[in-house]
């Protein structure tokens, strides 16, 4: 054991010292490596659907190198458990989308939690369960943004993860108050042609992936259902 301690430690120096080293991920999928260049500076991020604070989270690493930034979410220890380890976080409970009050189905996972009802069909044919069902308030992120009283400014990362409604986040989205450089947003199926844990099919991110290349924003990384979209001015200004 005293062995393969010291060979362990030699390792680490040889890693610290050559600068190869692993990095721990909070993400569920280690979609959090795709943006781990942006720790070396400080920025500002949205997590909309942000879930919690380490679980399966996205901005962790971000929050953890000195980023500010902004959290929603409707779970129950939202805002309060983000606010608790994020000091230099804002964070809401709120529904991002078009306005207006939505059904919403509420999952004893709440990773599953969504708004959509197509979506709907497939978390329960996966076996998550019957959700309890509540109607809630909707706003558009830029509203939400400003609502925190956020002054309009351009956000360095933003992560979109709501079951379903990914797409309607964007396009309700002010772009001309609140410009996204890079957004990683999960496009996962709406329909029983694939689980959620086979490669998304085309057609259900086709519209999404139409809609950022309108704005010029660029396809860089696509990790099982996870696409990371890159505007010209984020590549230009880093």
């Amino acid at each position: 054991q005293s062995r393969q301690l010291t060979s362990l430690v030699v390792l680490a120096m040889r890693s610290a010292k050559s600068g190869f080293t692993p990095k721990l991920t909070f993400s569920e999928l280690g979609e959090d490596i795709l943006i781990s260049e942006l720790e070396s500076r400080k920025g500002f991020y949205v997590d909309v659907g942000a879930h919690h604070p380490f679980r399966f989270s996205v901005t962790a690493r971000l929050s953890e190198a000195g980023w500010e930034g902004a959290c929603f979410d409707v779970v129950s220890e939202m805002p309060e458990i983000i606010l608790r380890y994020r000091p230099r976080a804002f964070a809401a409970r709120q529904l991002i989308g078009e306005e207006g009050v939505v059904d919403f189905f509420r999952f004893e996972e709440e990773l599953m939690n969504t708004a959509s009802p197509e979506f709907l069909e497939t978390i329960t044919a996966g076996g998550f369960g019957q959700p309890v069902t509540e109607s809630l308030p909707r706003v558009p992120l830029h509203q939400a943004l400003l609502n925190l009283g956020i002054a309009p400014r351009r956000i360095d990362f933003i992560n979109i993860d709501v079951e379903g409604s990914d797409f309607e986040v964007l396009s309700t989205h002010d772009f001309d108050q609140f410009p996204l450089d890079i957004i990683l947003i999960e496009l996962l199926p709406v329909d029983h042609s694939g689980s959620l844990l086979e490669p998304v099919p085309p057609k259900s991110w086709e519209k999404a992936a139409k809609f950022l290349e309108q704005r010029d924003y660029v396809l860089t990384h696509f990790l099982h259902r996870s696409a990371l979209f890159v505007s010209p001015n984020a590549r230009r200004s880093r």
